[in-house]
């Protein structure tokens, strides 16, 4: 269990974190997990900040599940638990930094051109083929790295209003981070330890998803469209410089 210091600093990139998360339905543990593992080990930090997200992904569901659009999650899920077991599998056996490198790469650039270009996402349309493959990458880096929502989020950005794509988001996220959480526990990633941060920090947690969650309601779809392309800036240059 880390020290009293080490834990007020992990409760601060929590607070901070989810209230990303809160308001845009996702980029919690794309934030909050590199920044921890400049200080903690990527083993012990990818299994909490699965945990902090499903909870959190839960309650957002519960709040805006009449905007899910239904016709688009079921591929995306599947995708998902494809490829989530080959990356348990990297995240166990194989050093996964490239890949976390590689990731914020991908989302600097894609950040970039949305915010130069004025996209409104990829130019993909969406089809069941396509979102199987897209889940399934999104699952891969989310079974190693613990941040698979990027290429989720870039695939629909664009094609639904803040409101659907939050929603949507994160019910693709729950059962995939269900199956996550299987997975983890069964080839025993999971310690005492990390159940007992989540819950000590869980308080923290639930105060930033209220906050976001708050200025979710109150922000316009432009000031939503750069916050999601300045945060995917962020959390990709977060990336490629963790160590």
């Amino acid at each position: 269990m880390p020290d009293l210091n080490i834990m007020l600093l992990i409760g601060a990139i929590l607070l901070f974190g989810y209230v990303i998360k809160g308001f845009t339905g996702f980029g919690g543990a794309a934030f909050t997990l590199p920044v921890m593992i400049l200080f903690m080990d990527v083993k012990f930090v990818v299994p909490f900040t699965l945990l902090s997200t499903l909870t959190s992904n839960i309650i957002i569901w519960a709040r805006s599940r009449k905007h899910v659009d239904r016709s688009i999650i079921w591929p995306l899920i599947a995708g998902y638990l494809i490829g989530i077991v080959p990356g348990v599998f990297l995240l166990k056996n194989i050093d996964s930094e490239w890949i976390v490198r590689a990731l914020g790469i991908v989302i600097v650039a894609y950040g970039l051109n949305s915010l130069v270009a004025g996209s409104k996402g990829l130019n993909i349309k969406v089809r069941k083929e396509t979102s199987v493959c897209v889940g399934a990458l999104s699952g891969l880096l989310a079974g190693s790295t613990g941040v698979g929502m990027p290429p989720t989020i870039m695939y629909l950005t664009g094609k639904l209003n803040k409101s659907v794509l939050r929603a949507t988001a994160v019910a693709v996220f729950i059962p995939a981070g269900i199956f996550r959480f299987a997975s983890y526990l069964f080839t025993g990633l999971y310690t005492a330890d990390i159940f007992w941060l989540y819950i000590y920090l869980l308080p923290v947690m639930l105060l930033g998803i209220y906050i976001g969650d708050k200025m979710h309601f109150k922000v316009d779809e432009e000031r939503f469209t750069k916050a999601m392309n300045l945060l995917l800036v962020l959390l990709g240059i977060m990336l490629i410089a963790n160590p």
